[in-house]
């Protein structure tokens, strides 16, 4: 992964700083999004192994807590890039029915219905 320098010297600006969460929040995205692709590869469809279900809850809570931190800040009014919030917030329920289905107490057709509302295909 690139990591993002933060400017520190004259060209330090409300602008330059937007950017660079831009950036942040684009990682964030392609981190989620892989989650999403491990967990359909090696949970879904399959009878995972107890220690793949408890590797999926450790980064699951990771991945929620850090999401829902993000997507706070990318709802405040003075957030630049404000319509990221919306992004956030469709990973963040992604992220918490993948909770529910592996981890909640949920009926075989409740996770069905997630099932089929993610992946329609």
């Amino acid at each position: 992964m690139n990591s993002a320098v933060v400017p520190l010297e004259s060209e330090f600006s409300l602008q330059s700083l937007g950017e660079f969460a831009q950036k942040q929040i684009a990682q964030w995205f392609e981190v989620c999004d892989s989650f999403f692709d491990w967990q359909k590869k090696h949970l879904l469809g399959t009878t995972p192994s107890l220690e793949t279900l408890e590797e999926h809850k450790k980064v699951l809570k990771l991945l929620l807590r850090v999401t829902r931190l993000l997507h706070a800040e990318a709802s405040d009014p003075d957030f630049p890039g404000r319509a990221l919030a919306e992004d956030f917030a469709w990973r963040l329920s992604r992220l918490e029915d993948s909770w529910l289905m592996f981890h909640g107490d949920m009926t075989h057709a409740e996770a069905d219905a997630i099932l089929e509302r993610v992946y329609p295909e």
